[in-house]
């Protein structure tokens, strides 16, 4: 299974949880079969019109859930569509 969380920095698995899936920098991407994790800079997040690219990243890597802090309505969708679950951690609220 593949996991996506939108992270602040570049630090691995030392890392903070961005508030928002939608604006993050970057994403790490672990990969619970083979113990690796990759990351993902997001060039999209400063863009509305193209923001949506970043879904084609993370579908083309078949990524199967993702943990977010915050997420709006329009990106939850999408996500639940491109078959990707997702949870939401603890002490965060979805919008």
């Amino acid at each position: 299974m593949k996991i996506c969380i939108p992270v602040e920095k570049t630090q691995g698995t030392e890392n903070t949880l961005h508030g928002h899936f939608y604006s993050s920098p970057r994403f790490i991407v672990y990969d619970t079969k083979t113990k690796q994790s990759k990351t993902l800079t997001n060039p999209y997040e400063k863009d509305d019109y193209k923001i949506h690219k970043s879904f084609d990243s993370l579908s083309e890597m078949s990524v199967h859930a993702t943990v977010v802090g915050g997420l709006g309505r329009c990106t939850l969708l999408k996500l639940n569509r491109s078959g990707v679950k997702v949870y939401q951690a603890s002490g965060h609220r979805l919008e």
